[in-house]
């Protein structure tokens, strides 16, 4: 009898362990109303003794070149424009820059010159239109920096390469109101209603290149910064009326007239509006006029 009691009491051990294991496993399972997550991950942590520890810094590594990728990639599928410019400098050497920029780029422009306070100070307008096209400027400015040093080219051969790209495209007429010189807002003819004050932004210039003294003036001027030269726009009064130039610090007059003289530096004044050898650093024998002029954006 007592071995049947000592059997009885195993077997009943065995029941009551087998039954142990099988709640353990499907406790996760139990209904919802008794199962609780939070609870559950307190009691699997009590079973689970393997720890897995990750570096942080090799996930955030990895998250942040999957973020940077994605930018990449969503820049690279923007819809944008491929620019190749071709013209010759004072000495009838060929030059060349190619580029591309987002379309998109010059819609900002034109919203924000469209968009533009009517309450201004040319200088304001010019800095600030400098500033809200940065990007495509900066592209520009690498693309011929490129060009310039695959060419060896320094000192003044340097700005010329910079301003006779400008130059070349013919002068057009950027009016605030109706064309009185008619042609359409192609390079050499007139573009009405382009406000405010008749001046498009150096985005505008380099996808239409259409520009007037002081739209040429301006992206010369934005470039030529960019490149880390001393660098201003110059306004005054010709005989054919008011009038923008660039002018440039720190190089001798290449055909030497008129200069402006700013917080003690000398500037040497520099006509954008077409390309001609005579179209120099330095000449103003252009105009018979030359008058009031001033420094308006350095």
């Amino acid at each position: 009898m007592k071995n049947q009691n000592s059997h009885f009491r195993i077997l009943n051990l065995v029941f009551w362990i087998t039954l142990g294991i099988l709640a353990l496993f499907n406790f996760p399972f139990l209904d919802k109303s008794v199962f609780n997550h939070e609870r559950f991950a307190e009691w699997y942590e009590r079973f689970d003794t393997t720890k897995v520890e990750i570096d942080p810094f090799f996930i955030d590594k990895d998250e942040n070149h999957v973020s940077e990728d994605k930018e990449k990639q969503k820049e690279e599928n923007k819809p944008s424009t491929s620019f190749k410019w071709n013209w010759k400098d004072y000495n009838g050497r060929n030059c060349s820059v190619s580029f591309k920029i987002e379309n998109e780029e010059f819609e900002k422009a034109k919203r924000f010159r469209e968009s533009y306070s009517s309450n201004f100070s040319e200088a304001n307008l010019y800095d600030d239109f400098v500033k809200r096209c940065d990007k495509p400027i900066s592209i520009l400015s690498n693309a011929l920096k490129s060009e310039m040093e695959k060419r060896n080219l320094s000192g003044i051969d340097r700005l010329n390469f910079v301003v006779t790209a400008i130059q070349t495209p013919p002068y057009t007429y950027i009016e605030d109101q109706n064309c009185r010189q008619g042609g359409k807002c192609k390079p050499g003819g007139c573009c009405p209603f382009i406000l405010p004050f008749a001046v498009y932004t150096p985005t505008e210039y380099i996808f239409q290149e259409t520009g007037d003294c002081d739209t040429k003036s301006l992206i010369c001027y934005a470039i030529l910064k960019k490149l880390n030269y001393n660098v201003v726009v110059i306004v005054g009064d010709t005989e054919g009326g008011k009038h923008a130039m660039l002018g440039v610090a720190g190089f001798p007059a290449e055909i030497p007239s008129y200069f402006v003289r700013h917080n003690g530096t000398i500037y040497q004044p520099w006509e954008t509006t077409n390309f001609a050898y005579e179209f120099q650093l330095g000449n103003m024998r252009m105009w018979r006029s030359w008058r009031n002029w001033n420094v308006i954006l350095n």
